[in-house]
């Protein structure tokens, strides 16, 4: 069973800056990060139980080759991503 996923405000936010920063530096590596995202993406609808409960009942998926990871709670059906926050950031 694949689960429906839903993206918060906050984590369409993230992306649009994601993007953002990304299409300054290049759009073959912009290419890279949607693919990614869209691969974890797939992974997390297949088998969301599959990744630890960190807190409160937020779980996270990490990508593959990008350093985000994917913050999320998993409801009846459907997971709500909440954020998708970048790992290595100095902010």
């Amino acid at each position: 069973m694949k689960y429906f996923i839903t993206l918060s405000d906050e984590a369409q936010t993230d992306l649009a800056e994601t993007n953002d920063y990304y299409s300054k530096k290049s759009h073959s590596l912009l290419d890279r990060f949607w693919n990614d995202l869209d691969n974890t993406l797939v992974r997390l609808s297949e088998n969301p139980f599959q990744f630890q409960e960190r807190y409160k009942g937020n779980r996270i998926i990490f990508l593959e080759h990008f350093p985000f990871g994917v913050h999320y709670f998993l409801e009846e059906t459907k997971i709500e991503v909440f954020r998708i926050l970048h790992t290595k950031r100095k902010f």
